[in-house]
């Protein structure tokens, strides 16, 4: 596991070749706390780019649509350069969010971290 570098509520390692963001934040509810959110991981995706990006969300008690755009923005980057993101650790809210909003057919999301780090780097 690389050093782990944490940027204004989001923390970036890498696993197995996959970079890891981790957010910190219990609610992503806000226009300003979404934009804060995006910025390290625009900076992220142009200094890095992560071709596997797992986003974690265990401590993400609620997301709202501006949360959900910001996410989607940060897929549609990554794609643009064949990369792709992956979500992990979605709690029941935020599950039936996804699943309500169909994004589960946008996203990879998996139950746990480990869960998604194998079967992103085929290992499982």
């Amino acid at each position: 596991m690389a050093a782990d570098t944490s940027r204004d509520g989001v923390a970036f390692d890498t696993e197995s070749g996959v970079t890891v963001a981790t957010l910190g934040s219990a609610e992503i509810t806000t226009m300003p706390h979404a934009i804060d959110l995006l910025a390290p991981f625009e900076q992220e995706i142009q200094s890095h780019r992560p071709k596997k990006l797992l986003i974690d969300l265990r401590h993400v008690a609620f997301v709202s649509t501006t949360a959900i755009n910001m996410l989607l923005v940060v897929l549609k980057r990554v794609r643009t350069y064949g990369g792709d993101v992956y979500l992990t650790n979605l709690n029941a809210a935020v599950r039936q969010v996804f699943e309500n909003m169909r994004l589960t057919e946008i996203f990879q999301i998996y139950p746990d971290r480990q869960t998604s780090l194998d079967r992103i780097t085929g290992q499982a």
